[in-house]
């Protein structure tokens, strides 16, 4: 029993972190950003629950909050697994002026295109998938997710 009573202590504890860094009402800048080891010890469900719920909390209206949510989650599990032309597009889109926010919201633009080009393409070919990604992620920039361009 204390060992289920600690793990569950250790999970709220991990949580309440993720919570304050998806928390809209926190303040002062920077804005804060989830700690990676601990951001990757949760599950996915509860990963995509935080990000729901910061969304919740923020009034943002979505068309399909667990989509919405679920493309966050993969932004932020590419930046916790340091996927370097993710945290690279990570920093080179806060430079030009994007709230963290905005940035994952731009990289998750490309995930949700490259999901789409996966789905709908006769090419199975992993490496070249994954190579396309990076170089989509790596050409992203504010300006270009700002004109709607990935």
């Amino acid at each position: 029993m204390v060992e289920e009573t600690e793990l569950w202590d250790k999970q709220k504890s991990v949580r309440d972190l993720h919570m304050d860094a998806y928390n809209p009402e926190r303040g002062p800048k920077p804005e804060p950003e989830p700690e990676p080891e601990s951001w990757l010890e949760l599950d996915e469900e509860e990963r995509i629950f935080l990000t729901e719920t910061y969304h919740r909390v923020a009034r943002i209206k979505l068309p399909n909050m667990t989509a919405h949510a679920a493309l966050h989650a993969i932004v932020e599990n590419q930046i916790a697994l340091n996927l370097e032309p993710v945290v690279r597009a990570m920093h080179r889109l806060r430079k030009e002026g994007l709230t963290r926010h905005d940035a994952v919201h731009a990289i998750g633009s490309v995930v949700a295109e490259h999901l789409f080009d996966l789905k709908t393409s006769k090419n199975d070919d992993a490496a070249d998938s994954q190579t396309r990604y990076h170089a989509a992620v790596e050409r992203l920039s504010a300006a270009s997710w700002g004109r709607g361009e990935q």
